[in-house]
């Protein structure tokens, strides 16, 4: 498995207003409150639904500390990620999950996380998230009950979740 020399900038739009969040612009996803979570950064629930929709032989986690290399070829199992993410030489809360195929990506940061994903697989871990009662939508607006009105400081969140356009402000 080759690592991408920055996945972030692979994967997610930093630039200006951020809208859209992603590279290609066609993602959507949701956006989650880091607080609510250990070093992983998402609920277990939603990372099975994830390796269930995309069906990833593995994936890699790339952090951001110099003296942490990115983890490579990590099984797409909860107990293998959590390892992961809990090492102890893990100075950095940030990192980003994602696969060979360029499809899904995670974006794990101090305040969020972003998962993003094109349409298909979207498409799949909606129907995975079913099982649990939510969406990717909806676990956004738990987090962030704001997401769903006018309010332009949600308008990243909305651009996420595919209810804003692609190049709104």
């Amino acid at each position: 498995m080759q690592q991408e020399a920055n996945p972030r900038a692979r994967f997610f739009n930093e630039a200006g207003d951020c809208i859209p969040p992603f590279v290609d612009s066609s993602w959507r996803g949701c956006c989650l409150n880091r607080d609510r979570f250990d070093a992983t950064m998402m609920p277990r629930f939603l990372f099975e639904a994830l390796m269930a929709a995309t069906g990833s032989k593995e994936f890699c986690v790339a952090f951001y500390t110099p003296e942490q290399p990115p983890a490579l070829g990590v099984a797409p199992s909860w107990a293998a990620f959590h390892a992961v993410t809990s090492r102890p030489a893990n100075q950095s809360l940030e990192h980003v999950l994602s696969d060979p195929s360029g499809n899904w990506a995670v974006l794990c940061e101090l305040d969020v996380v972003v998962l993003g994903a094109s349409p298909e697989i979207a498409a799949r871990i909606d129907n995975e998230l079913e099982q649990h009662g939510t969406s990717l939508k909806q676990m956004t607006v738990w987090d962030y009950p704001d997401t769903l009105s006018p309010d332009p400081r949600y308008a990243y969140m909305r651009a996420v979740v595919g209810l804003e356009p692609a190049g709104a402000p």
